[in-house]
């Protein structure tokens, strides 16, 4: 009848595709795991527009002895948020 012919037509539709998806099974995954790192970047990328997040400037010194670590107007991107506003910007060297 009709309806067994379109189950059946509809089963090896599927099995078919499921075939060819395991076919592709690496290719796929990478492709899923690149598609969730864009994801990530994007996200945090979009939230450093909306805080007005700045990308820290790195310099290196001739000897690690003389390195230092500056921030100048630093923020805590949760602390931010938990105070309304009323937020201090601190300067820290390390």
């Amino acid at each position: 009848d009709l309806d067994a012919y379109i189950k059946d037509t509809e089963s090896l539709i599927v099995s078919s595709l499921e075939g060819e998806i395991l076919e592709h099974e690496v290719e796929l995954r990478s492709t899923f795991c690149a598609l969730a790192e864009l994801d990530c970047i994007l996200s945090l990328a979009g939230c450093a527009c909306d805080l007005n997040f700045v990308r820290p400037t790195i310099t290196c010194d001739d000897t690690p002895e003389n390195s230092t670590l500056m921030i100048e107007n630093g923020r805590h991107p949760l602390q931010e948020l938990v105070v309304n506003g009323e937020f201090i910007t601190n300067d820290t060297t390390v």
